[in-house]
């Protein structure tokens, strides 16, 4: 099965210590207006265990983000 989900044009407000933490550590280079593509492997994201029904385990996740402001 290979499965993308993402939300188009979609904002959301995040708290970064809410995130996982490579995804936190990520968020953190960049600077307002960035545009990233983060490219989690299994390891640093939810693991051998995943998150239940949402992901599976040993799922690699891609984030593409663009941080519009921050506070």
């Amino acid at each position: 099965v290979h499965q993308r989900c993402q939300l188009v044009n979609e904002t959301s407000e995040v708290k970064v210590k809410e995130l996982i933490e490579c995804y936190q550590e990520g968020i953190q280079l960049m600077k307002k207006g960035a545009r990233y593509k983060f490219f989690i492997p299994w390891e640093l994201a939810w693991g051998k265990n995943g998150t239940g029904s949402k992901i599976p385990p040993y799922s690699m996740l891609v984030f593409d983000v663009r941080l519009i402001d921050f506070w």
